[in-house]
């Protein structure tokens, strides 16, 4: 005798904020998926995470095989249909959010309609984390639904780092700390060696990697971001050039003025008697 499924769903009622708004979340024990014929058009997005069962996705031109750990994007009118074979069951978990900042991320590529499925593992995190939105006190204002607007965005771009083995996809994290390190505290001395070392990499070894993959050595890749603050603050602000040189650790305004020509082509001063036209 086939199994009740069981459903909880929290709803929201507060007024969406400016972002957007989770409409619900919930999760669905012994479930079949969706009890409609296929294909079907939703006027949200969605995310629904399949933890335990199996089962297939459609679209038009494409079926895909579900198993636990397996991630399905929904997006509003995108023809779709998910759901188990024969007498099965499942156990999924989801949420359903709409607003302008999802528009932006289906932009962006947050949300892949090209890629409907994403694996993703383990399976306890993904599902305690998606479930999270549907245990955790609704909100109650406008600006209250644009925080957790802010947290599904969030959630978006960590699927949107992993590949099916649940690794890194866009860049390698060393790279992504080393671009961090070398951008931070401008104004103070950088060991480079350090940085190397922080990453887990020799300093050679770090170094011709971080070329290679940024066209430039992170020696130079500091002093430009430097020089692209000493811009924006020529432009921005009315601090005299001797108080941007000191703030950006050059060791006094001819430093940075012959680093700055030669970067920009002109001189500060005259960079900021153009209105940073240059």
């Amino acid at each position: 005798m086939a199994t009740t499924p069981v459903v909880r769903v929290a709803t929201r009622s507060c007024p969406p904020g400016r972002l957007g708004r989770v409409r619900y979340a919930g999760r669905v024990d012994h479930g079949r998926g969706l009890l409609v014929p296929a294909p079907r058009r939703f006027d949200a997005f969605g995310l629904m995470y399949l933890w335990q069962g199996a089962g297939v996705y459609q679209a038009p031109g494409l079926t895909v095989s579900l198993r636990a750990g397996d991630l399905v994007y929904v997006v509003p009118e995108q023809p779709h249909w998910y759901g188990v074979v024969d007498s099965g069951a499942w156990n999924e978990v989801f949420i359903v959010f709409e607003g302008p900042i999802f528009d932006l991320c289906l932009k962006q590529g947050l949300i892949d309609p090209e890629q409907p499925v994403r694996r993703l593992t383990p399976v306890d995190y993904w599902r305690s984390r998606i479930d999270g939105f549907r245990t955790r006190r609704a909100p109650r204002t406008a600006v209250a639904a644009d925080a957790e607007v802010s947290q599904v965005v969030q959630l978006l771009a960590d699927i949107a780092e992993r590949d099916e083995q649940g690794a890194v996809q866009a860049q390698a994290a060393w790279l992504d700390e080393s671009m961090a390190r070398l951008c931070a505290d401008l104004s103070e001395p950088l060991d480079l060696h350090a940085v190397a070392e922080e990453v887990g990499l020799p300093y050679e070894t770090w170094r011709r990697r971080f070329r290679d993959a940024v066209g430039m050595a992170p020696a130079h890749y500091r002093l430009q971001q430097r020089l692209e603050t000493a811009r924006h603050l020529l432009r921005q602000t009315s601090l005299p050039i001797a108080d941007i040189a000191a703030s950006l650790g050059f060791t006094d305004e001819a430093h940075l003025a012959r680093h700055f020509r030669t970067y920009v082509g002109v001189t500060a001063g005259q960079y900021r008697r153009s209105g940073g036209a240059n």
